[in-house]
């Protein structure tokens, strides 16, 4: 009876919601990408915005964005300055129009043509995360490691998310309600690339926030470069080294072995041994066949020095 009463809602509201999409740019061209998101909500017949924000790309990308101010029911900004991953998708839900909000990474690609439906049938739930994937075959060899780390690490099952959900949280793909991210919103104190998303799913499971997750990904296709993808995981692990300065503990799986060495008092025994093997580990790391392991012992090596 009360799935019934829940299909019911979902099955109503599928015909009478409204629907902001939110798509914070890049340096990367989002003009197909929202093509494609209009000619899903032109079929389904819903009301909509598709709200495009350039956070600072290059002049000749923004350039070619310049036509997104002429197409129907699109908003395209150029922001003065870059605000920053966290920064730029609350000011995107803070000048939403509508109370359904769906988040999209500019490099992302519509792999169902039912991507919005499946969303429109989800209306209700606080937040939903739809996953991500990676193409089959690498492309570029020289982007290999964002591509045997994003298909092994990040890809996960529809189980593995619904197992463990706001660990599973990822900000390129999700819908939110606005007045849940209001409330709750990116934490701007994190500056540059990772971990935001694994704050937030944090800080939505503490006010007790329901994540749930679906089988609707989007393709990730901005694969960086091997050295431009090791300098953002540094970062990211130096976010992560900022949080836990502040108090916060995300329980990733990089903090607990972290924590661990400390406390068995192996953080300098791990050291020597990284530095004794650095060359090899990074000089693979930047080869067309990288191995994940050494891309661990890179992030542990950063997480503890």
């Amino acid at each position: 009876m009360i799935l019934r009463r829940k299909q019911s809602l979902h099955f109503y509201s599928y015909f009478t919601c409204m629907i902001s999409i939110l798509i914070p740019v890049y340096n990367f061209a989002v003009m197909t990408l929202v093509e494609d998101l209009q000619s899903q909500v032109k079929k389904l017949g819903i009301d909509h915005e598709i709200r495009c924000y350039d956070d600072g790309s290059l002049p000749e990308l923004k350039s070619k964005h310049h036509r997104l101010s002429t197409y129907d029911r699109v908003v395209y900004k150029e922001l003065p300055q870059n605000l920053g991953r966290a920064a730029i998708r609350n000011k995107l839900a803070s000048e939403a129009c509508y109370e359904n909000l769906i988040f999209m990474d500019c490099d992302s690609a519509l792999v169902g043509s039912d991507f919005l439906k499946l969303y429109m049938e989800q209306i209700g739930d606080d937040v939903v995360c739809g996953g991500r994937s990676y193409a089959d075959s690498l492309e570029a060899p020289s982007t290999v490691l964002h591509w045997k780390y994003g298909r092994q690490r990040e890809c996960r099952s529809l189980a593995e998310r619904q197992a463990e959900p706001q660990r599973y949280f990822h900000s390129n793909n999700f819908m939110i309600r606005k007045s849940t991210i209001l409330t709750t919103p990116f934490d701007e104190s994190i500056a540059g690339y990772g971990y935001e998303d694994l704050l937030l799913g944090k800080q939505l499971k503490e006010k007790g926030i329901e994540v749930v997750h679906i089988d609707n990904p989007v393709q990730h296709l901005g694969l960086e470069v091997n050295q431009v993808f090791l300098d953002k995981t540094r970062t990211a692990v130096l976010n992560l080294k900022e949080l836990n300065k502040a108090g916060l503990n995300l329980k990733s799986r990089l903090e607990v072995v972290g924590k661990r060495l400390q406390a068995l008092k192996m953080a300098g025994v791990y050291k020597r041994f990284y530095e004794w093997r650095k060359r090899a580990i990074e000089r693979n790391l930047m080869s067309d066949d990288p191995k994940l392991i050494y891309l661990d012992y890179y992030k542990l090596y950063v997480y503890m020095s």
